[in-house]
């Protein structure tokens, strides 16, 4: 026998630029979803502010991989902005929003460590 431990994940039902659908719930972009876990006042809303986030920013156990969706558009920071993420060997993508999404749903479907930040088009 099986259980099915997929009902209580995060997996995102629906997205639209600015917002995301996640259990139900609708979210608006600028956060952090874990696995069984949702930051909706992630304080890391922009591209540009990711220079602030590294392995003490992250709320709960840092995660195998981040996966970044950067708006609307795939975007990439300058990567000073990525060194916290680095010298904690915390691995990351950087893709848009729909892209974002999509993949955290695999990558949860795998059961694997990971953590989707949205960020907001400035």
């Amino acid at each position: 026998m099986v259980l099915d431990d997929a009902a209580d994940l995060n997996m995102i039902g629906a997205y639209a630029p600015g917002e995301v659908r996640i259990r139900g719930a609708v979210h608006s972009t600028g956060l952090l979803v874990y696995p069984r876990r949702i930051e909706a006042d992630c304080p890391i809303r922009f591209l540009e502010q990711l220079a602030n986030i590294d392995a003490t920013s992250l709320p709960e156990e840092a995660p195998d991989i981040l996966i970044i969706g950067t708006g609307e558009h795939q975007r990439f920071p300058p990567a000073s902005a990525l060194r916290g993420l680095i010298e904690a060997r915390i691995g990351f993508e950087l893709m848009d929003n729909a892209a974002a999404c999509r993949t955290f749903n695999i990558l949860l479907s795998e059961g694997r460590k990971a953590a989707l930040l949205l960020l907001a088009d400035d």
